[in-house]
């Protein structure tokens, strides 16, 4: 059965916030001054050297920093969440970037990037720009410019009298919190103990969206939606989601509706790049020198997009400038996402999903964890010769060897975060023991991916010595859970590390 013991203990703590649905993580760019490299700026940033003091801002407001925020190990602002006042009002939350240099904000081009709209504060070494010329955001707003210099400059001095010093490359996760302490005095069986229990809550919290469809009668549409969600990545995961409501499975089977076997996974890409935006305008096709490859692959998915919008009810929901590439790895894309989800239900469109899915759970005790995934990735294989197979864009150059469109991470994805909780749901709504006990076996024998930046992040806050914090992140339910702490502890705490409720939770557990 899954434990209940973090979520019982958890549901007794004051003003604590649970799991909306999903949520949702991003990633970086960085770059290195010849003098001070920002990675040292942002370990300065995070220790706080200047203690609890208020420092004061480049137009002379005081700013107290009530906390740092999380360290952000992908695409947008360096730290998240952070806590400040300013001018004694009350606790504001905001993104933090981090440079060198104030003028590195125009230099990234961040003025014109809206991923850096949350941003609040923008905290440089040395303020090279005065107030004359100060940074704003795509969205017109303005920032709260923070120098560090007058306020590190003993620190300052030290780094850059022994700028090479390996030493001094510190990773600012490597801060333990407050929680580090308690979380070492119950030692590592319990402490893994407690990570698994929170990561099998955190299943439990997610199975709510299901269970609330299947009362409704909605389940399989909303597996299927999960689905969608899950291969979105977090950088389009909403756009996913809304697809998904766009081209209902009922929809999609009328786009199928007389169209060859082989020609069934073509039909749907259709539907799906032409509701997504994502053909390639007519006006376009003409400027680029496309290969004969890339301009039949066009003409197909333009012939199949023509003939599924004759029947759809629906029409291009989204534009290019929804699908923001810029600072995501080429393999999330989402035109291979796309072509890959089509070609899984040109094969098992016709079939019950929810029928299709169970089996993973039926053969849970079978040839053991790697036996259970290589079923899940042979739901998922892609289409032979498929022609994102071989690109990651359109016209991009061809691949060396051919890939999985939907690969291990994403197959692993969609069974944490939609497989489990969806059989979870079921198991509890027809009071079915066994079920629920091959759910937490699955559960626990999906293979980790690589840790995403909240669950370095509170690996390192808790346990900050490598082997320890390795541990933490070693399984797929103890990221899950590291996570489920993260929302329910650090994102849901306007005080901070300095009320932190965790620690009072692990006490309670001691």
């Amino acid at each position: 059965m899954f434990s209940r013991l973090y979520l019982d203990m958890t549901s007794s703590i004051s003003l604590f916030v649970r799991e909306k649905e999903n949520r949702g993580d991003k990633p970086v760019p960085q770059r290195h001054s010849p003098r001070v490299r920002e990675d040292m700026v942002k370990a300065l940033w995070m220790e706080q050297p200047w203690g609890a003091s208020p420092i004061r801002d480049i137009a002379g407001n005081l700013i107290e920093i009530i906390s740092p925020g999380w360290l952000n190990g992908s695409f947008g602002p360096d730290f998240k969440d952070a806590l400040f006042r300013l001018n004694g009002g009350p606790v504001e939350k905001g993104d933090v970037e981090i440079h060198v240099r104030s003028s590195d904000w125009m230099a990234h081009k961040h003025h014109l990037d809206p991923g850096y709209d949350k941003t609040r504060l923008h905290v440089s070494l040395y303020s090279d720009l005065g107030q004359k010329t100060r940074p704003s955001k795509h969205s017109g707003a303005a920032l709260i410019e923070i120098e560090l210099a007058p306020v590190c400059a003993s620190f300052i001095d030290r780094i850059r009298a022994e700028v090479t010093s390996p030493s001094l490359a510190v990773d600012p996760a490597k801060v333990t919190g407050r929680c580090g302490g308690q979380f070492e005095r119950l030692g590592p069986e319990k402490g893994i103990e407690v990570l698994e229990a929170a990561g099998e809550g955190r299943c439990e919290l997610k199975s709510g969206r299901y269970a609330t469809a299947m009362a409704h009668e909605s389940g399989p549409e909303e597996l299927y939606r999960g689905i969608l969600e899950a291969l979105g990545y977090s950088a389009f995961k909403t756009n996913f989601a809304r697809l998904a409501g766009w081209l209902s499975l009922d929809r999609l089977k009328s786009v199928l509706d007389g169209v060859e076997w082989r020609n069934r996974s073509m039909a749907l890409q259709g539907a799906f790049f032409g509701v997504a935006g994502l053909l390639p305008e007519p006006s376009l096709r003409r400027e680029k020198n496309w290969d004969a490859e890339t301009v039949e692959y066009i003409g197909k998915l333009s012939e199949a997009w023509s003939r599924a919008s004759s029947t759809l009810p629906v029409s291009p929901g989204f534009s290019v400038q929804d699908w923001r590439l810029a600072g995501t790895r080429p393999a999330n894309y989402p035109m291979g996402r796309l072509a890959g989800v089509a070609d899984f239900l040109s094969i098992h469109l016709d079939s019950d999903l929810e029928a299709l899915l169970a089996r993973l759970t039926d053969s849970a005790g079978e040839n053991g964890a790697q036996g259970k995934f290589e079923k899940a990735m042979g739901l998922f294989q892609s289409k032979e010769g498929g022609y994102f197979t071989t690109r990651y864009t359109f016209g991009g150059r061809r691949l060396a060897q051919p890939r999985k469109l939907i690969g291990p991470e994403r197959v692993a994805a969609i069974l944490i975060n939609v497989v489990a909780p969806y059989f979870l749901a079921k198991a509890r709504r027809n009071s079915n023991r066994q079920l629920e006990e091959r759910v937490r076996e699955l559960y626990h024998s999906i293979p980790p991916g690589q840790p995403n930046s909240i669950a370095r992040f509170m690996a390192q806050r808790l346990a900050p010595a490598p082997v320890q914090a390795r541990a933490l992140v070693k399984t797929a339910p103890r990221q899950q859970g590291l996570i489920q702490i993260h929302t329910d502890f650090c994102s849901a705490n306007e005080k901070g590390c300095e009320d932190c409720r965790f620690a009072k939770y692990l006490a309670k557990l001691d």
